[in-house]
């Protein structure tokens, strides 16, 4: 369709085989995952939506260690 996207679901795992739980949405390119216990691995995919309730497929998941 021709609707433009409306925001990101974020998804959150501490394992990288799942299960992903969705932990936000956002209308911003990026998102910060406060408290966070420092050395804590974690795994993050993002999906778009659109006005439409139309929502993408997910991204490549990627993993992200406090400090």
């Amino acid at each position: 369709d021709n609707v433009a996207v409306s925001g990101y679901q974020i998804w959150r795992s501490a394992s990288a085989s799942g299960p992903f739980t969705q932990i936000a949405t956002t209308i911003s390119t990026t998102y910060t995952n406060s408290s966070i216990a420092t050395g804590t691995t974690l795994y993050y995919f993002v999906r778009a939506y659109d006005a439409a309730g139309n929502v993408s497929l997910a991204s490549s998941t990627v993993s992200a260690t406090a400090k």
